[in-house]
């Protein structure tokens, strides 16, 4: 195919240099400065009128739908995936395949309405339309293995996820959990509630499985939701203008001339002076190459462009075939915001001097919402762009998108929009926290600050701090940075201030908040933002999404901040029936007596947030025989009694080992009990009303004298909680764990054995477990530590600290995750034990009876510390530091 048949290049004069338009003259609009334009090339193919995905309505407050993840097969199966609305099939995979190449299937969302309605499998797929407060209930299976008997080409290829991009949700077990692994002809729930502060706009859902999340979203798995409208910050507006959202991709997709089918295909750009667009690449609109679409003369639209590929970033203007003639528009928002706004009108002409992140720039991931006028002029126009798949500007701008204006003039003057809200409060707030992290990219590796995920670091954001980053870049392209759960300020870009004053000029004028935003090549930006409640683990990466997968990505954990952690420290043997609690500070607050004074056998301890309020709740219950075995609760904020229960009742003189955490998948957690008395193992999971949520008997084998102990944090790093058992006393010292997302799965699934081993401390020792993210060495940095001390016998009093990777079957990312190995179901010799990190004896010596102990944070920074007492009077903190060194630290 030539260069005469693939483009009609509008000849035309040029922009004499320094001309103006008396658009451009308008003082209130944002103009950049005028240069020569070329014509623009216009592909002489068109995919026909713009497609527009079908619309998914909440109901009653919840969107509820089944949707089928399919892969199309290939060509000649007659299983084809709707790209555009256009079938389109999967590339065979070739004989030599390897990654990291792209395997370049097409795939696609089928999903299945409340009311039976069957949308075939698309992309885009269909907009969800919801309203803040809205729940999003959809019931997956993952299909994508379907098409065909081969094995996958790689573990991941066809394990997928969901994660609701833009949305400020919890992160949490069946919500917007990207740690989770959706297995091939698996059956999985997705439920996620909207707050009711989620702003109105323009978010978008899409696979995040590390390692195939490339593969998968080029492939189609990706749609948009909307929640609101756009315009409800400016309700004298709402409902008076029609809207268009334009999903944008970048790809290629080539056509068997024989038969016609269509297929994904590599990108493959080569700047070697011959037409640079469309061979071998094209930029999409909605599936579509240059679609088309009508407005009537001085008709105004608010278009929404997401950039929702495996990549792409965007540069557009509006204009004639000569590149002239811009029409007017205003950027209203970007990433979905509708609070605290700048709307900054615009003269839309193709954007030169190129900008990165310049008023009209679109990055991978990114939002931009904008209200246009079409022209009083009769003509056709186009939505161009200039950027090429080596993320530089092309010389000549062509054209994504065919408009012709046409039809009765619209006499109404276009809308002016005003700014909504106030500008927001962190752009003068001074920082709790301050970080740098460093993008690299070369030789085939993706880092940040040196690491490539999952072998990296956590890092630990506290709710409510105020944390500022700066990010650099210090490879030769840009990254588009990413953070999940939170929106944020953009400060500066390579030291030049993002102005705030509504009648900026300055380079980059502030707009709204931002969920995503360009560190451009050698360069760096500034961000900012006070940390939102949604507690758990979540991620920030480049969403160029071959660079995620590649490792530019990082973990990052989200905690209580100070006021609202509690530290609860039971009394001691022979001590009394009190607990003492302290802030997240470590100073003293109060204390709370749920065992009479005359009580000796000492008092189990655990902390959590259990009736929602954001503040750590206490948990408490006699952690020796010879009491009436009652767990009592009590509010952290005022400490008073909350709650009841008897965990077991045909056990009256039992103690309690206690834990909390989210066992039901629900974001919520439970109370944990494990029974401190002769018997089988046996542990209860409770909901804080005291309503059994499931038992658990025998997980450990044999006959146990005093019982067991429990603990609960995410030792396998897929953001459920999961349950580690220890023996008690005058038993050796087993530990096993168990996967918290098979124990919560409502059909009761057996639960999954992490790790079994015997951990130090000799024959009759017993164990203490717990667990928490303690030491910064381990990695995979997403997996919890599992903590132990011997409860008698010549080591009680040491505390060791495990990394149990070693002998998990299923990290995030592995094939096997969530795959149901039962209890017991490994052969020992066959899986290695936890890794022993560090030991440390927090008293200095041996404590007959042995430690009680807690993983809590302490302090404004949130160290992560073993609290360690025998006097519940004189705990220890002692924390681990980079060197992986245990460290004792004071509270403030």
């Amino acid at each position: 195919m030539n260069e005469t048949s693939l483009f009609q290049v509008a000849r035309s004069r040029r922009r004499r240099p320094g001309a103006r338009s008396a658009s451009r003259a308008r003082p209130a609009v944002l103009a950049l400065e005028p240069r020569h334009v070329l014509a623009i090339f216009v592909p002489s193919a068109s995919d026909g009128p713009l497609h527009e995905a079908p619309v998914i309505r909440s109901v009653d407050g919840v969107l509820r739908a089944d949707v089928t993840i399919l892969r199309a097969g290939e060509p000649g199966s007659g299983q084809p995936v709707l790209s555009g609305g256009m079938p389109i099939y999967s590339k065979p995979v070739p004989p030599d395949y390897a990654p990291p190449a792209a395997l370049n299937f097409a795939a696609g969302y089928q999903f299945t309405t409340a009311d039976g309605t069957v949308l075939p499998a698309q992309f885009p797929g269909p907009t969800l339309r919801m309203e803040p407060g809205d729940t999003l209930d959809l019931t997956l299976r993952n299909d994508l293995d379907g098409a065909s008997d081969d094995p996958p080409p790689y573990p991941v290829a066809y394990t997928t996820n969901y994660h609701t991009h833009g949305f400020l949700v919890s992160p949490l077990g069946n919500g917007d959990n990207v740690y989770r692994a959706m297995l091939p002809d698996g059956t999985f729930q997705t439920r996620i509630e909207l707050p009711e502060t989620q702003q109105h706009g323009i978010n978008w859902y899409h696979t995040h499985q590390h390692g195939s999340t490339a593969d998968q979203v080029y492939g189609g798995l990706a749609g948009l939701i909307q929640v609101g409208d756009p315009l409800d910050p400016f309700p004298q507006y709402r409902g008076q203008f029609d809207e268009r959202l334009f999903a944008l991709t970048l790809g290629n997709v080539t056509v068997d001339p024989a038969t016609g089918d269509r297929t994904p295909d590599d990108v493959n750009y080569i700047n070697n002076g011959s037409p640079p667009y469309p061979q071998n690449w094209q930029k999409r609109v909605n599936g579509q190459f240059n679609p088309t679409f009508t407005l009537r003369p001085g008709e105004t639209e608010v278009w929404t462009f997401a950039s929702i590929g495996r990549t792409g970033f965007y540069n557009l203007g509006v204009v004639d075939a000569n590149g002239e003639n811009p029409w007017q528009g205003t950027v209203i928002a970007h990433d979905g915001n509708s609070r605290d706004l700048v709307p900054r009108a615009v003269t839309l002409s193709p954007p030169e001097p190129y900008l990165v992140e310049g008023l009209t720039f679109v990055a991978p991931g990114a939002r931009l919402t904008m209200a246009v006028t079409a022209p009083t002029e009769p003509g056709t126009y186009y939505i161009v762009d200039n950027m090429a798949p080596n993320i530089q500007p092309l010389d000549q701008f062509f054209a994504l998108a065919t408009i012709v204006v046409a039809g009765e003039p619209v006499d109404e003057p276009p809308p002016v929009f005003e700014p909504v809200g106030t500008i927001p409060e962190v752009y003068s707030a001074e920082p709790d926290q301050r970080r740098e992290f460093v993008f690299h990219s070369g030789g085939g590796n993706f880092t940040i600050n040196g690491f490539a995920f999952p072998d990296s670091p956590i890092v630990t954001i506290q709710a409510g701090q105020v944390e500022e980053w700066t990010l650099k870049n210090t490879s030769n392209v840009d990254h588009p940075f990413h953070i999940h759960q939170n929106d944020f300020a953009v400060i500066s870009i390579n030291g030049q201030p993002v102005d705030t004053a509504t009648d900026s000029e300055g380079t980059y004028p502030y707009v709204s908040l931002r969920d995503t935003i360009t560190i451009p090549a050698q360069g760096e930006v500034v961000i900012r933002w006070r940390v939102q409640p949604h507690f758990g683990k979540y991620v920030f990466h480049c969403h160029i999404l071959t660079h995620e997968d590649a490792g530019m990505m990082m973990g990052v954990l989200a905690v209580f901040g100070p006021a609202q952690r509690r530290i609860a420290i039971g009394a001691g043997l022979g001590q009394g029936g009190g607990v003492l609690v302290q802030d997240g500070d470590g100073n003293p607050i109060g204390r709370v007596d749920p065992l009479p004074p005359s009580w000796r056998g000492g008092v189990a301890t655990a902390v959590g947030d259990l009736n929602g309020d954001l503040v750590d709740d206490i948990v408490a219950a006699p952690a020796r025989r010879g009491s009436a075995g009652f767990v009592t609760l009590y509010d952290g904020t005022t400490l008073e009694r909350i709650g009841r229960f008897r965990p077991f009742p045909e056990s009256p003189l039992a103690g309690v080992s206690l834990a909390v955490g989210d066992i039901d998948h629900d974001g919520l957690p439970e109370i944990i009990a494990g029974r401190v008395a002769p018997g089988r193992s046996l542990v209860r999971i409770f909901r804080p009303d005291g309503s059994l949520v499931r038992e658990l008997a025998g997980v450990l084998p044999g006959f146990f004298p005093d019982g067991v102990t429990v603990a609960s944090t995410d030792y396998n790093g897929d953001n459920y909680d999961d349950l580690a058992v220890g023996a008690g006393r005058f038993r050796e010292p087993l530990v096993v764990g168990l996967d918290g997302f098979t124990i919560g799965v409502a059909h009761g699934m057996p639960p999954q054995e992490l790790f079994s081993f015997t951990a130090p401390g000799g024959r009759w020792a017993g164990v203490q477990v717990s667990g928490g993210y303690l030491d910064p060495t381990t990695r995979p940095g997403l997996l919890s530590n599992l903590i132990t001390t011997p409860l008698v016998g010549p080591q009680a009093g040491v505390v060791s600290v495990w990394n149990v990777e070693p002998s998990l079957t299923m990290v995030h990312g592995s094939p096997n995750a969530h795959s149901v190995v039962p209890l017991g179901g490994h052969d020992p010799s066959e899986v290695s034990p936890p890794e022993l990190l560090t030991q440390f004896a927090p008293l200095r010596r041996r404590i007959l009876g042995g430690l009680l102990l807690q993983f809590n944070r302490l302090g404004q920074d949130g160290s992560a510390v073993v609290v360690s007492w025998r006097d519940a009077h004189r705990p220890v903190y002692t924390t681990i530091d980079d060197e992986g060194t245990p460290v004792p630290i004071s509270p403030s």
